[in-house]
């Protein structure tokens, strides 16, 4: 009669087991976006499916946006030849390969260019808060679509 039951057992019963603790501390801690072992291993990840004779003249590492919400980790690159979208999908990678031929604009948008944007005839590619050097990423991009 003195007892608390809920949903049929007694709160008072010291036979529950009690909350597994995590093994390390490891387990506690989020990994943020920047941090530099995760972009080092995107970075490599990302130029394994680079051609050999490519170099990469320009890189941004955001957020994917999709119908307005930052989705997945991201990363523009830029080379002689295209332009690649890598997106991080748990254990693998999401690649689109767009040459310039198909890129119509570039541009950015939002308060201190939060918002990155490339439009091709049927998609538009967009990013979120990029890290890097949107300036020169911009002038590398535009600078191939004029030639």
């Amino acid at each position: 009669m003195f007892g608390r039951k809920a949903r049929g057992r007694n709160l008072y019963d010291d036979s529950v087991k009690p909350v597994r603790k995590p093994e390390n501390e490891l387990d506690l801690i989020h990994v943020p976006l920047t941090s530099r072992e995760f972009v080092k291993a995107f970075y490599d990840s990302v130029d394994q499916h680079l051609v050999s004779d490519e170099t990469v003249l320009g890189r941004l590492i955001g957020r994917e946006q999709r119908d307005n919400h930052a989705l997945k980790h991201a990363m523009f690159v830029a080379t002689e030849k295209r332009v690649l979208m890598a997106t991080k999908v748990w254990l693998s990678l999401n690649i689109r390969s767009v040459p310039y031929t198909q890129i119509s604009s570039v541009s950015t948008r939002g308060f201190m260019q939060s918002r990155l944007e490339i439009a091709t005839s049927s998609e538009k590619l967009a990013m979120m808060h990029p890290a890097g050097d949107v300036s020169q990423f911009l002038a590398v991009v535009n600078g191939k679509l004029a030639s």
